[in-house]
């Protein structure tokens, strides 16, 4: 008599496929009794679960060899698992905008592939492979990309931030010097006269006119910039004091080497007179010592100055 055991069953499941990332079980639900031994090609993979649960990163055989203890009989089967990769969900660069700018986002559409973007704040979506935006503050925005024909999804996200742009008023501090109310940034004076056209080397916060005209100013901080409207500066050369206009007088105009200031009965003392430059830099300063003050102006290059006393001021020109 020849006593023929059975061999066990082996049942490796059916061929699976999954997207990159995922996982599966394969096998089926354990004989008692019976012991399983799983490996893998390519290796890497081994266990004693009559099931186990995979999740291989490229499309992997697994082997499994299932024996009956009691008779020592034993089978072996494998079974498939196919990955699919993901797409790449490139949402491309962290971006800094400045406020009321747009910029894009994303990377070029693959073929078959379709896309889906949100936003938080809330309020944004989009299927373009490459959206434009404009947030007015800084936001995140979410990408979800699948690759159609096998239903594989990768999710990524990107910040764009959103920088203020800078505050543009100004005020005029007296009838001739204006100045930016933003502190820290960096500053261009213009003349809105011709054309907005720089006015060089007036980049300090406050400009002092040197004539009267209408002026703006460029401001820029944190690589954003505005512009601000234009302020009409229309009484240089005129006395601010009016019950004083006959007590001051300035000449000549031109002048080369001295520049002489009578003040006449003006009972006043320590009267500080300060000489500036078309770019408000102060270039002679000093005091009014007698009636007549003759000031060396000698030193001085030639151009458009002004001359600041008290609150007055009047133009003239170094030659």
């Amino acid at each position: 008599m020849v006593n023929v055991n059975p061999s066990p069953n082996a049942n490796v499941g059916a061929i699976k496929t999954i997207c990159n990332g995922a996982n599966t079980t394969i096998g089926a639900s354990a004989v008692s009794g019976n012991t399983y031994l799983w490996s893998s090609m390519p290796a890497g993979f081994t266990s004693t679960n009559a099931n186990p649960t995979v999740s291989p990163t490229t499309t992997t055989k697994y082997y499994l060899t299932e024996t009956t203890t009691a008779t020592g009989c034993f089978k072996s089967d494998s079974v498939m698992v196919n990955v699919n990769p993901l797409p790449n969900a490139n949402v491309g660069a962290i971006k800094t905008i400045c406020n009321g700018a747009n910029t894009t986002i994303g990377a070029s559409a693959v073929s078959g592939n379709t896309y889906l973007w949100s936003s938080m704040p809330a309020g944004f979506t989009s299927t373009n492979a490459i959206p434009t935006v404009s947030p007015t503050t800084t936001t995140k925005y979410y990408l979800t990309e699948t690759t159609t024909a096998t239903g594989c999804f990768k999710s990524d996200s990107v910040m764009v931030n959103v920088n203020p742009l800078p505050f543009v008023t100004t005020q005029l501090i007296n009838s001739y010097t204006i100045i930016a109310k933003q502190n820290g940034a960096f500053y261009q004076w213009l003349d809105c006269n011709l054309g907005h056209s720089i006015i060089p080397g007036a980049t300090n916060q406050s400009y002092t006119a040197t004539i009267n005209g209408d002026y703006a100013v460029i401001v820029s901080i944190n690589n954003c910039t505005d512009t601000s409207t234009c302020v009409n500066i229309n009484k240089l050369g005129m006395y601010r004091n009016m019950k004083d206009c006959s007590k001051l007088t300035i000449y000549p105009n031109p002048a080369s080497t001295l520049l002489i200031v009578n003040k006449y009965n003006l009972t006043e003392e320590n009267i500080r007179y300060s000489i500036m430059s078309s770019i408000g830099q102060v270039v002679v300063t000093g005091f009014l010592i007698d009636d007549k003050t003759e000031i060396n102006i000698s030193s001085i290059a030639a151009g458009v100055y002004i001359i600041k006393i008290n609150d007055q001021i009047q133009q003239f020109v170094k030659e």
